[in-house]
Formats: C-alpha cells, structure tokens, sequence
C-alpha cells in the first residue's frame, strides 16, 4: 500500500512536469524531452514497460527534432531505452542502443570520463546476460578503472559495479578475484548505508553463502544466509524487482532535470 502511494504521488508530479514543459515550450523542446524521460524511467522500474517505451519515443523524437543527437541528453535516453529492452531481454535490440550511446558519449568525452561508465556497465550487463562473460568483464573492468580513479571513498555506483563484475568472475570460475570484490562491496555498502540495511542482502547471498557452500566454507556459508534472510526482510523491496540484478541506468535518475531531482529525493528518502 505504501510502495503504491508513493509511486501515485511521483507519477502525478512528473506528469505535472511534463503537461507544463508542453504547454510552454510544445513537445519539440529539451526539457520536455527530459521530463518525458523521467517518467519514462519511473514506470520502466515499476514494471509498465509500454508506458515506459511510448514516452522514451516522444523523447527520442524531440531531441531529433532540435537536433540535439550528439549531445549527453540524447545518449542518457538510449541508455534508458536499452535498460527497458534489457529488462524485457530484447537483447538484440538493446545493443545496437547500447553502443550507440557509448558512441556519442565518447565523441565529446575523454576517454576515461565518468559520463562513459553508465553506458560501459550496461553494455557489460548485456554481454553477461547472453553468456559472453569475457566480454563483460572487460567492459565491467573498463568501468570500475574510471571511476576507481576519479571517486574517493564509499560510492554507490562503484560498489554497484564491483558487485557486477563479482557475478561475472564467479561464472568463470574466478573465486578468489569473485571473493575479493564481492568483500570490497560488504564494506563500501556497509558504510553508506549500516549494517542492517536490505541493500546489503544479494551481496550477502551471493557471495557468503553460495559461494562459500561452493569451496567447502558451511560454517561462514550458514552464518551469511542467516544474516542475508535478516537483511532482505529489514525494507521493503523495490516495485517491479523480479529478482534479476538491475542495470544502473534503471536505478540511477538524471538529477540534472527537474523530474530527476524528483526521483532523486524520493530515492534518498527510501522510496523508489
């Protein structure tokens, strides 16, 4: 019931956004273009893929029309375009998305910008996600390089891709290199959020518990999942989260935009 209000009350507010960005600027303008995206977003985690699909359209074809096709905005919506072919595993429509991104994005960014991770981890997710582990890997190893050099301290998206790419050398059979990351990602979310938060808990059951079962390790094994079943019932779960690992685009708003920040609050207060 809670999870529901709170999803009502964001969708009245982003369509609010957008019904005045068209009244004041038409549908051919970038901030409708974005605030069409923020929605669009908003209903791609709450499982309403068509929704999500029709609005991406109407904000792909307004940065078309204002010839705004090389810019980061136009990139930032692929990438949620991909992430919905992603969850709905339209693989083969999601990579030409993917790297069409990444394209853009590295025609008018260094090579080791931070704006290219986004794009580099979700192309990762879709390697991995077809069984091409090696790679995934290297495009996962491309990402946390960057932002690795750039960040200091606990970072969300960082430990987010540690946490990838521990799932990706776990398949290959990669154990220690799997159990030194998947360590890095109990610490790094540890300290931003405590110990018994519920973002804690796939890392939990991923990596203490199946994996140590794998090498012989029951004792750590058992006391993990205990742990794991503590903190996957200390929150509630996100709306439309079937389980799957999510990629980052379809978790992380753009609060650069005014529905973005929106989310962004929401998010920070434990909502979406």
């Amino acid at each position: 019931m809670h999870d529901r209000q709170k999803f009502a009350e964001s969708e009245a507010l982003y369509k609010e956004v957008l019904a005045e960005s068209k009244a004041a600027f038409g549908d051919a303008y970038a901030n409708t273009a974005a605030a069409g995206n923020d929605q669009a977003v908003l209903y791609q985690r709450c499982g309403q893929y068509s929704k999500a699909e029709s609005l991406l359209q109407q904000s792909l074809a307004a940065y078309e029309q204002i010839s705004w096709t090389q810019t980061a905005q136009f990139a930032a919506v692929l990438n949620d375009f991909g992430v919905l072919y992603l969850l709905e595993r339209r693989y083969n429509e999601a990579e030409p998305i993917f790297v069409r991104a990444l394209g853009i994005t590295q025609a008018f960014q260094p090579e080791k910008a931070v704006g290219l991770t986004d794009t580099l981890n979700n192309l990762a997710d879709l390697e991995q996600q077809t069984g091409r582990l090696l790679e995934a890997d290297a495009l996962y190893k491309r990402a946390i390089s960057i932002l690795e050099e750039t960040i200091r301290g606990d970072d969300r998206k960082l430990t987010i891709f540690w946490e990838n790419r521990a799932t990706v050398l776990f398949e290959l059979g990669q154990y220690p290199e799997a159990e030194e990351l998947y360590r890095k990602c109990l610490s790094s979310f540890e300290g931003l959020f405590g110990p018994d938060n519920p973002t804690l808990a796939p890392v939990l059951k991923q990596y203490p518990f199946c994996f140590a079962k794998r090498i012989g390790k029951p004792k750590q094994a058992d006391g993990a999942a205990c742990r794991a079943n503590h903190n996957s019932t200390a929150g509630p779960e996100d709306c439309g989260n079937d389980g799957r690992r999510e990629s980052l685009a379809s978790r992380v708003p753009d609060s650069r935009s005014i529905g973005g920040q929106i989310l962004t609050q929401q998010l920070h207060k434990g909502g979406y």
